[in-house]
């Protein structure tokens, strides 16, 4: 499925849903109440239900978080639950949904509920009764501050001021905003003040201008006394926290008065007493009639409710341009912050690794919303930053710690041996990283990265607990307002999902653009390739029988040493390399041999001795995995060091890879990704890779070790092509035909040092050396062990043609040995022996003489017969024409020389 069908099916998906939410609005029938019964003196529904229908035990009641309803709730309803909610609109929300029986409520509320909620009812009796005033932190200048808005609130009163402020505000045919206009002197200084912002007529919102009866109180009050307000609209909960950290000087809210209150903050004189009631859900229906004849002028008023009256659609618009700008720079701020860490995690120093790890670990634990109080209240506290800039903080740090751990997964899942590669090109880190190891890590590093940034995105909706007016919070005011969920919350998800499937589809761009295979070729190098004709002058780049110098010492090694903690693969090494000298390094596995290459293509440092080198001579480094950068073509593969390091213009430098790959028949693979080659196609490649650097020394790192038996003679015919030119190359093999062949000095490791060196003829033909003649004829025999019912014929085949393949043995011999293992060994020996016996099979090849002696021994009865099987013998002695059989002590012994090729 292409980008655009998954875009459109994504929308249709969307669609449906939002299609299924509207159908069940208008299916169905909808519950019609008679408005002449049960009704107050306002108009506002009543019920026949009394709070002794609620004493059952299990009911549940809602109240509000600011409050301490909860207490008397359960004063007068022992038996219930409580549960607690921030706001009218929630609360009201889940009793209409069933999910409580009883809700409080405030008298001044009863027209608005009736209005917006028909199917809800107040229980007329008042439930409680309850105090409230501003709050103030315990501090001296809490107490002050407290102290001086008594005496304003005294002076109001006796005045009749603060009648006519809450005549102006309470009055249930009031229209708009009320407020009068007030100038600030801000003469003794600025007053941090924190307000709720969602109870009506309170403290809310006309449109995005924060209003009602206690915001004008306050600003009497700040005119009076020379103050100049700054209005920070939070939750309940976090007013709390910033009162008591200091963060804010007044709260400007409904706080309730009561002993434990007093015990951590100043609460003003009582401002308001809220006479407080129950609602439950409406009884005694008239009727019920198709939903669909109420659904659409239902919907209509709602429409208009939350986005034309008080201009209520500007406050929403506000808000998700601060989402957006809030998504945006945290992401940013995160991206960088994420990249610093990332780069201290990765550092030598200890120290700095563990501070980027102890980073980490805290803020992917910490909840954000705690750490955005933290931050807020305590940390930037005095600060001055704006509450914007501290939440855009907030969130970036959350995103960094999540962002230091992606790129560094993503950069390790780059093999360290691009790196090398890299570095034997002659690439610095910065051009390493930049060229080779980013462009990679980015193809692991983006989905990851794009998932988290669109949870990021999301985890905003928590910055209006610090009074940011973000989308969610913009939603929740004009929830507050109505007191309805459909179109607040539809336009918030709406508008989050919008926000979010851009960020994706931004994010997938990219992702097509880093990826290699649908990354467009270059207009420039398109251009050379295709106009490349091979002529007799490139046809071979290599030109054999080289001029040389053959006394000249190009390295010079002496008491090299190096270790890896406890481990010293390379201990005293001393040797010259000359011109045109070719030298295959040999010895068994874990004794030096790559590391001396490492030492001498500086891809890592001596811990002693010395390495001098003849001059400034370059040199060309081939590796056993290849390693060629899977995000380049196989020509940019060859132009970039000669770009990079030589200086060479992009058309030279392309001109000069399309003769190298024509001198290994791969020119029609130029525009080709390394992973649509074959094993020996890529080697081959990383070999004119590093002769495109002009190297005067080549090193060949085990070439053939990672390739089948098939394309091994391809990789090894171009660097007889390189030995018979003259270039000086080091080659550390298993291929022992090959060394011989192809080698002018041999150097044999073993114990981190080189134990034994010679011409091809006294290794291979004489060693003098005892671990030398050892090793020379390990290498030469194959050995193993089997038991009736522990032998797995597949393996033991597969073990023979590796050993065959190894050693270049003549195809006829591997036969011949598959042969004598199946034939005699598998069908006729194995099913004799007894369930513990165990058959020993040895083949051991000579080079010289082009044949395989074979033995086998295996437990026997003196009086039994000789094994016989017409046709498995006769296929042996195929083979084998001198086969033999003889038993001594208990033990039969089969011996014989495979000759068939």
């Amino acid at each position: 499925m292409n980008q655009k069908s998954s875009i459109l099916h994504e929308i249709i998906i969307a669609v449906l849903i939002a299609g299924c939410i509207l159908l069940s609005q208008i299916v169905g029938t909808a519950t019609v109440y008679d408005d002449s019964q049960g009704v107050d003196d306002s108009g506002c529904p009543t019920t026949d239900v009394t709070f002794e229908d609620l004493k059952a035990p299990g009911t549940t009641i809602g109240v509000l978080s600011s409050t301490h309803w909860g207490e008397t709730a359960l004063e007068q309803l022992p038996d219930a639950e409580i549960r607690e909610f921030n706001s009218l609109a929630d609360m009201y929300a889940a009793l209409e949904a069933g999910q409580l029986d009883a809700a409080f409520g405030f008298i001044d509320e009863r027209q608005t509920m009736a209005r917006t909620h028909p199917d809800l009812a107040y229980i007329t009796d008042v439930f409680a009764t309850q105090n409230s005033g501003f709050a103030m932190p315990k501090t001296e200048e809490g107490r002050e501050l407290c102290n001086e808005f008594n005496e304003y609130l005294t002076h109001i009163r006796l005045s009749g001021e603060y009648d006519r402020i809450c005549a102006a505000w309470e009055d249930p045919d009031r229209q708009g905003d009320v407020m009068r206009d007030y100038n600030f002197t801000g003469e003794n200084g600025v007053l941090q003040v924190t307000t709720g912002g969602l109870w009506t007529p309170m403290t809310f919102f006309i449109g995005d201008e924060l209003t009602g009866e206690f915001i004008e109180l306050m600003n009497g009050f700040c005119v009076e006394y020379g103050y100049k307000p700054e209005y920070n609209v939070t939750a309940f909960p976090a007013q709390i926290t910033g009162l008591t950290t200091g963060a804010y000087d007044v709260a400007a809210d409904s706080v309730s008065i009561s002993e434990e209150r007093l015990e951590t903050l100043y609460v003003t004189d009582p401002l308001i007493i809220n006479q407080c009631y129950l609602v439950v859900q409406r009884s005694s229906p008239l009727t019920e009639v198709p939903r669909g004849e109420l659904f659409i002028n239902n919907l209509k008023n709602s429409f208009i409710r939350t986005f034309v009256t008080e201009n209520r659609y500007e406050i929403l618009l506000s808000g998700l341009m601060t989402t957006l700008s809030l998504a945006l720079l945290s992401g940013l701020i995160g991206t960088v912050l994420g990249a610093v860490i990332c780069f201290l995690r990765t550092r030598k120093n200890k120290f700095i690794r563990a501070f980027a790890s102890l980073y980490i670990r805290i803020f992917r634990a910490l909840p954000v919303v705690v750490l955005l109080l933290v931050l807020n209240y305590v940390i930037f506290k005095g600060s001055g930053l704006s509450i914007f800039i501290v939440s855009a903080f907030t969130f970036a740090i959350e995103f960094s710690a999540y962002c230091a751990e992606i790129f560094r997964s993503g950069i390790n899942a780059v093999p360290d041996g691009q790196k090398k590669a890299a570095a034997v090109l002659g690439l610095n880190n910065i051009k390493s990283f930049h060229k080779v190891v980013w462009p990679q890590a980015l193809v692991h590093i983006l989905p990851l990265y794009s998932g988290q940034f669109i949870a990021t995105v999301k985890m905003t909706s928590i910055a209006g607990y610090i009074s940011v007016i973000d989308l969610t919070k913009a939603s929740d005011i004009i929830r507050s307002r109505t007191y309805e969920a459909f179109f607040p919350l539809l336009v918030t998800s709406v508008a989050y999902f919008l926000l979010c499937y851009a960020i994706i589809s931004l994010l997938r761009i990219v992702e097509k653009k880093i990826e290699p295979s649908q990354r467009a070729v270059k207009a420039d190098i398109k251009s050379v390739v295709e106009s490349f004709t091979p002529n007799s002058s490139h046809t071979s780049m290599i030109t054999e029988g080289g001029s040389y110098d053959s006394s000249k010492v190009l390295i010079h090694a002496e008491h090299l040493k190096k270790s890896f903690g406890s481990v010293t693969p390379i201990s005293d090494v001393n040797c010259d390399i000359r011109a045109g000298e070719v030298i295959s390094i040999i010895g068994p596995s874990g004794t030096g041999k790559s590391t001396l290459l490492n030492l001498i293509s500086h891809l890592t440092e001596p811990d002693g001795g010395q390495l001098v080198f003849d001059g400034e001579e370059r040199i060309g480094m081939v590796f056993q995995s290849f390693n060629l950068f899977p995000n380049m073509t196989v020509v940019e593969n060859l132009m970039l060091g000669q770009t990079e390091i030589l200086g060479r213009t992009r058309e030279e430098a392309c001109r000069r890879g399309m003769e190298l790959l024509n001198m290994v028949g791969l020119t029609d693979k130029a525009l080709e990704f390394p992973n649509n080659l074959s094993g020996g196609q890529q080697q081959r490649v990383a070999i004119i890779r590093a002769l495109s650097m002009d190297p005067k020394i080549m090193l060949f790192d085990e070439p053939t070790s990672a390739l089948d038996p098939a394309m091994t003679g391809e990789v090894l015919a171009v660097i007889r092509k390189l030995a018979r030119s003259g270039m000086t190359m080091l080659i550390v093999t298993h291929e022992m035909r090959f060394a011989r062949d192809v080698s002018t000095r041999i150097f044999f490791m073993n114990d981190g040092i080189i134990y034994e060196e010679g011409t091809p003829q006294q290794i291979f033909g004489a060693p003098t050396r005892e671990k030398t003649r050892q090793f020379i004829n390990s290498l030469l025999v194959f050995e193993t062990k089997m038991t009736k019912h522990n032998t797995d014929m597949l393996s033991l085949m597969t073990q023979i043609e590796e050993f065959g393949y190894h050693h270049m043995i003549a195809r006829g011999l591997i036969n011949g040995m598959l042969t004598v293992a199946e034939e005699l060994c598998i069908n006729m020996i194995l099913p004799d022996l007894g369930d513990d016996d165990e058959l020993r099979l040895v083949f051991e090849y000579s080079e010289s003489l082009g044949t395989i002696s074979m033995e086998t021994s295996f437990r026997t009865d003196d009086d039994d017969e000789a094994p016989e099987d017409s046709i498995s013998l006769t296929l042996i002695k195929h083979v084998c024409p001198d086969i033999t059989y003889k038993k001594d002590n208990g033990l039969g012994v089969i011996k014989g020389t495979i000759t068939k090729k």
